[in-house]
């Protein structure tokens, strides 16, 4: 695996499609979690709500837009990789198949965005 790796102290890590970001909601005072998802071919990449299902955001292919409401408004605090989710699923239920995250070339999951945490 590429990432993440370490630079000045901070891990850096390259955000994908099916990756879980986990925000402070202050005034809730609670943490949401959002699943990055590709909406299709209209809407390019957006954010899922897990809690409620709602779309939070649509960003097209505004990687810049998504990188400042990252460390914004949404107040990102942690990114789950879509590998430690499925061993999470893989370790806490008992399933006839285990949950893989499968990795098609697919230049639309990668964003090229990195952020630091």
């Amino acid at each position: 695996m590429k990432f993440p790796f370490q630079r000045e102290g901070q891990m850096l890590y390259k955000i994908r499609v099916g990756d879980i970001l986990l925000a402070e909601n202050k005034p809730l005072s609670q943490t949401n979690a959002y699943l990055v998802v590709n909406l299709g071919m209209d809407e390019g990449f957006g954010l899922i709500c897990l809690s409620c299902g709602s779309k939070v955001g649509v960003y097209g292919k505004d990687i810049q837009k998504f990188g400042e409401d990252i460390n914004g408004f949404l107040n990102v605090k942690y990114i789950i990789p879509k590998e430690e989710i499925c061993d999470y699923f893989n370790g806490k239920y008992k399933l006839k198949y285990k949950v893989k995250a499968h990795d098609i070339a697919n230049i639309d999951d990668e964003f090229g965005l990195e952020i630091e945490r």
